[in-house]
């Protein structure tokens, strides 16, 4: 008796619970389907007004990713007339409308050769020119960019099938996902940075696919009547075309997020062992970074204490790392500013070596001058010889006025060197008319080699 009294209680709490989510949830409330197309149908074709709003939107957005301004960018969404073209392609799709379809593919490719040319146009005469943190964010698409274009593309499709204006601007939610990264790829070409192209473009299409996914489902589920008859089989294909297609897009987003996942996590946990090790022995820490290689990835901490930090606890800082991070290829470096304590004996060892330089570069010197003072010494010598052989030079050869005792260099025809002894001499006039003078030549020639050693001595008159 009181399982049948409950049953009614329980099914009577389900149904009422499934109507008033069902009531909620209702898309059909306010639905206008032929409205819908005729709109979408209607503002498909880039041309005219269209053209000229789309040429300001990129430049706006231009502009605010060169400037990294936010608010610039959002403004430029505002007046962004991609949303049509768009909406289209899942539209026809869904409706199985072929020469829509074509007619909304043709338009969206001159909405993007618009877009390109104006964004190459601007970042070809900017002054400015380098890649922003706006710019770098619609470089690496993730499953993130892909929820946004998705629920974009719900909102875009849901606001515009209304029989009522909603209280929203739909286009702005698909301009997001889309006028950005467009601008983006127009400043890779622009700067030849064909990384940044092909990443924005990637994330560009990308975000179209799910927007024109998004339009599909939503015309499909508020069952849009077909423009020409599609049996079962037909249907089933396109949807799961259209569903291997989004998922084979999707798949290099999946990596790219997980990457992004991973550097976070190790972001945190890097910031763990920061905050956490240091607090805990009250050492302020000034600056921490960390470089990402493709051989050893650095964590760079700077530090400073209320005193001298010994190495011995810096190599313990050093330890604790891998307590706190699973990134094992990372390589620590503290920095600490406060310079070590003076040691006395340090300051006695190098006072010791100063006193052994200054000793070994006097005794230096004082061999220099040794030096000196020997070659004085023996010019000094040469000079009284040289006097002595003058002396004795005018007892034996009074008739000679000058001489000088030279070494030179001989050169022959066949190319061979030597080295010749040259003595010069000036007889008196009365020594010249003298026909013994090569006698008496003869003489000092063999006198000269005989006092000073010398072989080969050859006399010449001046």
């Amino acid at each position: 008796m009181s399982n049948e009294s409950t049953q009614p209680e329980k099914k009577s709490w389900w149904e009422s619970t499934t109507y008033f989510f069902s009531h909620i949830l209702d898309l059909r409330d306010g639905l206008d389907r032929k409205g819908t197309i005729d709109k979408i149908h209607k503002n498909i074709e880039t041309k005219g007004a269209n053209v000229w709003l789309l040429i300001s939107a990129i430049f706006i957005a231009s502009i605010g990713l060169d400037t990294n301004s936010p608010a610039v960018i959002i403004g430029a969404m505002l007046i962004s007339p991609l949303m049509s073209p768009i909406l289209g392609i899942g539209m026809s799709i869904g409706i199985n409308d072929r020469k829509t379809l074509w007619l909304s593919l043709r338009h969206f490719m001159i909405a993007i050769v618009v877009s390109l040319l104006t964004s190459i146009l601007y970042f070809g005469m900017t002054p400015l020119g380098s890649l922003t943190s706006e710019m770098a964010a619609r470089t690496s698409p993730t499953f993130l960019d892909v929820m946004v274009a998705f629920f974009g593309g719900i909102a875009g499709i849901v606001a515009g099938s209304r029989k009522d204006l909603i209280n929203a601007v739909p286009g702005v939610a698909i301009a997001t996902a889309l006028l950005p990264p467009l601008c983006v790829t127009g400043f890779g070409i622009a700067n030849m940075e064909w990384d940044i192209a092909l990443g924005s473009f990637y994330l560009f299409f990308l975000n179209s696919t799910f927007v024109s996914l998004a339009t599909y489902i939503i015309v499909r589920v508020l069952r849009f009547p077909f423009k020409s008859y599609v049996n079962k089989k037909e249907r089933q294909r396109t949807t799961l075309i259209m569903v291997f297609f989004s998922v084979l897009l999707i798949i290099p987003s999946f990596f790219k997020l997980t990457e992004i996942l991973s550097t976070a996590s190790q972001n945190r946990q890097m910031a763990t062992y920061v905050n956490t090790v240091f607090d805990q022995e009250g050492v302020n820490v000034v600056d921490w970074k960390f470089a990402d290689t493709d051989t050893t990835d650095h964590l760079t901490v700077t530090i400073v204490g209320q005193d001298y930090i010994p190495d011995e606890k810096i190599e313990q800082y050093k330890s604790e790392f891998n307590k706190y991070n699973v990134n094992r290829n990372c390589d620590v470096k503290i920095i600490q500013l406060k310079d070590p304590p003076k040691n006395n004996d340090e300051i006695t060892i190098q006072l010791k070596k100063l006193e052994e330089e200054v000793n070994e570069l006097q005794s230096s010197q004082n061999e220099e001058i040794l030096i000196l003072q020997n070659e004085i010494e023996s010019l000094k010598s040469d000079s009284l010889s040289r006097s002595t052989m003058s002396k004795e030079l005018n007892i034996l050869f009074p008739e000679l006025e000058k001489y000088a005792l030279t070494s030179t260099l001989e050169n022959s025809k066949t190319g061979s060197i030597d080295s010749l002894n040259v003595l010069l001499v000036s007889w008196s006039q009365t020594a010249l008319k003298n026909k013994n003078l090569k006698e008496t030549e003869l003489k000092l020639k063999e006198w000269m080699q005989t006092k000073n050693g010398i072989s080969g001595l050859t006399i010449l008159r001046y």
